[in-house]
């Protein structure tokens, strides 16, 4: 195997890792955004009120966290 071929695998393998990593956190995020959402659906049933769950709004809900559910809020609510 030449040198050309081990460096082209090395490189595959590297950006192949960096992938799963990137996706395995933004899954982390949509599933604590989808936590957050739920809860947050829970208290809003007492006055009718509800945001839909979807891909956009989990990453939001789980990379900016309360202020993203607030944002999500008003959004929903006053638009």
């Amino acid at each position: 195997m030449s040198l050309a071929t081990f460096i082209v695998i090395l490189v595959s393998v590297a950006i192949l890792a960096l992938f799963f990593k990137i996706s395995f956190k933004l899954g982390l995020h949509a599933l604590s955004g989808f936590i957050g959402i739920f809860i947050l659906n829970i208290f809003l049933s007492l006055v009718n009120l509800h945001i839909p769950y979807n891909l956009v709004d989990m990453l939001i809900a789980g990379i900016f966290g309360i202020p993203g559910l607030v944002i999500l809020c008003l959004y929903y609510f006053v638009l």
